[in-house]
């Protein structure tokens, strides 16, 4: 006899590598490209009535057959908003910037206030939007919400160049600038998690290993990750990483995430772990999800569901968020070769 599970139940199970019917399939936030979909801007989401953005957002999951409904999806720098600083999210299709740096020196976090965050109306119009994802979800489906990891968070208040300019010339500064990063983050998501979201996710694209060496993951990174997933109690912790990460793939376990999503410059293959957490990916963005066909999509997706085949927890999506102008038919080729896929019980 088939039983039926729910997105949620189906998700869950390869969150906790148990069996499942058939391979979940998410996005990674994408709430530009969500948005456009409806052709919101990102300040909308936090702008407009609660009401009719948590319907927007459903009505995106459930037509496209997802198994993870976003919250506040890319409006990450909402934290820094909150803390003062000249943000620009009001252009639709595009990501929200930040326009100046918050801190410009490292004395300069003593005059700011984290309890800012929860006064801060955009976030309180967003965790209103939150309880009526999880009410209307009805447990059908995972609410989701996503913050920059400590490093990212970091680079978004005193500018990327500065940070790393940090990492290599101030120790003190630069752990002083990621507890402070911490704080806000464990605030925010507290909020979310209050609110009624379930999977908090972390991303921490500055920590790629493109951008910097494994002792500097190892040594700066990996502890203010531990610190935040020991700290915040959810039913999913998710860490997303961009770019190369195959040097650093045996410290991603210790994090305390339960879902690793990685990039597309990482086999599927090479991204087990060895059976420790669960692992999502890795179409690409671009050449894929923006400019292939519903056809390549498919071929793609297909690929990367039999290079996870006899591993637990596989979940399928694209490398990193989707990019705006991506046709919903590749979305929908990705859902349909997920669907059609036969899970370990079936």
């Amino acid at each position: 006899m088939t039983i039926h599970k729910t997105n949620r139940e189906i998700l869950l199970s390869a969150i906790r590598l148990e069996p499942a019917p058939r391979t979940p399939v998410i996005t990674l936030s994408s709430g530009v490209w969500a948005a456009g979909r409806f052709g919101l801007s990102l300040q909308d989401l936090f702008t407009r009535p609660s009401g009719e953005m948590a319907e927007c957002i459903l009505s995106n999951v459930k037509g496209l057959d997802l198994d993870l409904v976003w919250t506040a999806a890319d409006c990450n720098n909402i934290v820094l908003k909150a803390l003062g600083a000249k943000t620009t999210f009001c252009v639709a299709g595009s990501a929200s910037t930040v326009d100046e740096p918050l801190v410009g020196d490292i004395s300069d976090i003593e005059g700011l206030n984290v309890e800012n965050i929860e006064n801060c109306p955009g976030i309180q119009n967003l965790l209103a939007v939150t309880r009526i994802l999880k009410e209307r979800a009805a447990g059908s489906y995972l609410i989701g919400v996503s913050q920059w990891g400590p490093l990212t968070l970091a680079g978004q208040m005193t500018g990327i160049e500065r940070l790393m300019r940090l990492i290599v010339r101030d120790r003190q500064g630069i752990n002083h600038l990621l507890d402070f990063a911490e704080q806000v983050i464990l605030k925010y998501l507290g909020l979310f998690r209050q609110a009624g979201a379930e999977l908090i996710c972390i991303s921490e694209p500055s920590a790629s290993g493109d951008m910097i060496s494994r002792r500097l993951f190892e040594s700066t990174v990996l502890p203010h990750l531990q610190n935040v997933y020991h700290q915040i109690h959810a039913d999913a912790k998710m860490l997303h990483i961009c770019g190369n990460t195959r040097k650093i793939l045996d410290l991603i376990p210790p994090t305390g995430a339960d879902l690793f999503s990685f990039d597309y410059k990482v086999p599927v293959s090479a991204a087990v772990l060895g059976g420790k957490m669960a692992f999502a990916g890795q179409l690409d963005p671009v050449s894929v999800m923006l400019e292939g066909t519903p056809e390549d999509v498919r071929h793609a997706a297909e690929t990367c569901i039999r290079e996870a085949e006899g591993t637990d927890g596989y979940v399928l999506m694209p490398g990193c968020d989707v990019p705006p102008g991506t046709k919903s038919e590749n979305v929908l080729a990705m859902v349909e070769a997920a669907h059609n896929s036969k899970g370990d019980n079936q």
